[in-house]
């Protein structure tokens, strides 16, 4: 939630050694939360990695709705 409202964000680099980066699939998270978000940690975003990210994340949406 607290992502979401970063709505005009399109450059992302995080702080290295940050715990975010432990985390599995945090990219693929960060990407779906941040929609408008073009780069991340100097990587540019793609086509790809945005269909994962809602395969991923959308379905585990709609689990936690039931």
């Amino acid at each position: 939630k607290h992502l979401q409202c970063l709505d005009n964000l399109t450059h992302l680099s995080i702080i290295a050694g940050n715990k975010y980066q432990e985390l599995e699939h945090a990219r693929l998270y960060i990407i779906f939360q941040l929609s408008t978000l073009q780069v991340l940690d100097g990587i540019e975003i793609t086509d790809a990695e945005r269909e994962n990210s809602k395969q991923r994340f959308l379905r585990g949406m709609v689990n936690d709705q039931y």
